[in-house]
C-alpha cells in the first residue's frame, strides 16, 4: 500500500472504471464508471489517494479514497476499486482494514462510505465488513440515491498483507 502520486493519476482512473464495468453491467452506474485523470488529480487535492500494489509492469491491483469531511470525527472512504482480474481475493478487505487503521490512527471514532442504495449485492458486501447503515443522501453529481453506511470504531484493525500480493513493491 502507497499513497499515490499525480503521475499515477491515469492508472489509479482507468483501475476504477474497470472496477466499476461489471456494476455498469448490473445496472448500477457508479460515480467511477467515467473516472478520468483530471478527477483522479482533482481528489487528490482534497483527498489522500492510496494504491494497494503496483507490479513492476505498473499494473495496479487497488485503490481507495480517504478524507475527513470538516468538523467530522469519522474518516470517509470513497473509490474502493479492485482490478476485475484480483477481485474476489479478499483485497477490498484489505482496503477497508487499512482504512479503519488509518482512521484510528488519527484518533476517529469511525469509518464511513456510501453506495447506492438499491445496489443490495454492493450494501450486502459492506455489512459483511462490519458497516452498518447510518442514512441516506442525495449526493452531488450521483444519479442514485445513496446508502451511508458506517463502522465505529474501537481498537485498531489489523492489516495484512495477502498472499496474492506478495512479490509486489510500495
Amino acid at each position: 500500500m502507497r499513497r499515490a502520486e499525480r503521475e499515477d493519476a491515469p492508472v489509479v482512473a482507468l483501475l476504477v472504471r474497470e472496477a466499476c464495468a461489471s456494476s455498469v453491467e448490473e445496472g448500477f452506474r457508479l460515480s467511477g464508471a467515467d473516472e478520468t485523470a483530471v478527477d483522479v488529480l482533482r481528489d487528490m487535492e482534497q483527498k489522500d489517494v492510496y494504491l494497494l500494489c503496483r507490479q513492476p509492469d505498473g499494473f495496479a491491483v487497488g485503490t481507495l479514497r480517504l478524507h475527513v469531511p470538516a468538523g467530522a470525527d469519522y474518516l470517509y472512504v470513497t473509490r474502493v476499486a479492485i482490478h476485475p482480474q484480483w477481485q474476489r481475493r479478499g483485497l477490498a478487505g484489505q482496503l477497508l482494514a487499512y482504512a479503519e487503521a488509518e482512521a484510528v490512527r488519527r484518533g476517529l471514532r469511525a469509518v464511513r462510505l456510501d453506495t447506492p442504495g438499491g445496489y443490495q449485492r454492493l450494501v450486502r458486501f459492506y455489512q459483511r465488513y462490519g458497516f452498518a447503515p447510518a442514512g441516506q443522501a442525495t449526493l452531488p453529481g450521483r444519479p442514485y440515491a445513496s446508502i451511508i453506511l458506517e463502522r465505529g470504531l474501537t481498537t485498531a484493525a489489523p492489516v495484512s498483507v495477502a498472499p496474492a500480493l506478495e512479490g509486489c513493491y510500495s
